[in-house]
């Protein structure tokens, strides 16, 4: 956990100085268990919010998430 935690505070630091992904920060906040921040990182317009749920499948039952999913308006995947 201190590790990520690490990498978060690296990554906001380089955030002002150059690009750095959404996916990432949420990614590492989903793995330490902080599930409202890493929904609260994902693009709002995210094009494969539904398989972002395999990423990261403890976010698919958050609210956050189910916003994010139901604002896209995406067909149900069939699988």
């Amino acid at each position: 956990m201190g590790r990520a935690r690490q990498k978060l505070a690296e990554m906001h630091a380089s955030e002002a100085e150059r690009y750095v992904d959404p996916m990432t920060f949420a990614g590492i906040h989903a793995s330490l268990g902080e599930f409202d921040e890493a929904v609260r990182r994902y693009p709002p317009d995210m094009v494969f919010v539904r398989v972002a749920r395999r990423i990261t499948p403890q976010l698919a039952h958050t609210a956050g998430y189910q916003a994010i999913v139901d604002r896209m308006a995406f067909p149900n995947p069939t699988r």
